[in-house]
């Protein structure tokens, strides 16, 4: 097997909802390691009026105008105030979202998780202790490098670890224990001689079960034993928005 297939799996698992096409099909297997309840502002505090215009379109992001809308606030929010931790995350992961789910041109695609990125790494900066910097920050780089191309995503597998066991350390329960399974999925598509072990993608995907329980098969190794996380991921979104914006969950 030609190595340009292993950066490119590596968050593919098996996801229902969604591709029409090939092209469709195969770019939205990167994210299948989130939860759609884990891509919600759960994570601010109880919020901010600044925000509740954007949140409100993001909890209504399956609708693409609000989906956008909500990407433009949160950019413009960051805009005004780059320092505001809570303003970073949400932008990474409105950036995720939009990026992943609304966008087909990879040039806009590759910008769009590139901001995303930043934002949350900034936010990581600003408040070490933020999992959701942390997290929707990895997850915008692991985008952005499957966008790129093979090597310039191997060359980033060492910042993506290091924010995931960031989240670890700080929640790790965080979006359904979705650094865990971010970590497993690396261990488990990144070949032996680069670095890759299946035992140790099997450790990890038994402390995601652990945190977040799903109903699996027999076999933990398959990624589909673990979950959907990209139903995950837009979970803990819609969490997250609820949690600061005392908006309810849908």
């Amino acid at each position: 097997m030609r190595m340009v297939f292993y950066i490119p799996l590596l968050f593919a698992i098996s996801i229902s909802a969604g591709a029409t096409s090939t092209t469709k099909s195969t770019h939205k297997k990167i994210v299948g390691i989130v939860h759609p309840e884990a891509a919600q502002p759960e994570s601010l505090g109880p919020t901010e009026l600044r925000f509740r215009a954007a949140d409100v379109a993001f909890r209504a992001r399956f609708d693409e105008i609000q989906a956008r809308e909500a990407l433009r606030i949160y950019r413009e929010l960051y805009q005004q105030n780059p320092n505001d931790v809570a303003g970073t995350w949400r932008l990474a992961m409105a950036a995720y979202f939009v990026g992943f789910r609304l966008t087909s041109d990879d040039d806009k695609r590759k910008e769009i998780y590139a901001e995303g990125r930043d934002a949350g790494f900034a936010g990581a900066k600003l408040d070490e202790k933020c999992a959701a910097c942390h997290f929707w920050g990895a997850l915008d780089l692991a985008l952005y490098g499957h966008a790129v191309g093979i090597f310039k995503m191997f060359f980033a597998l060492g910042d993506l670890r290091d924010h995931l066991n960031e989240v670890i350390k700080i929640d790790p329960h965080y979006a359904y224990g979705g650094a865990y399974r971010m970590l497993g999925v690396i261990e488990q598509k990144l070949p032996g001689i680069l670095g890759g072990s299946n035992r140790r993608a099997q450790d990890y995907f038994e402390k995601a079960i652990e945190i977040s329980p799903v109903p699996a098969p027999d076999r933990i190794e398959a990624i589909e034993a673990i979950a959907d996380l990209k139903a995950l991921l837009e979970k803990e979104a819609a969490r997250n928005i609820a949690r600061d914006s005392a908006l309810p969950e849908n």
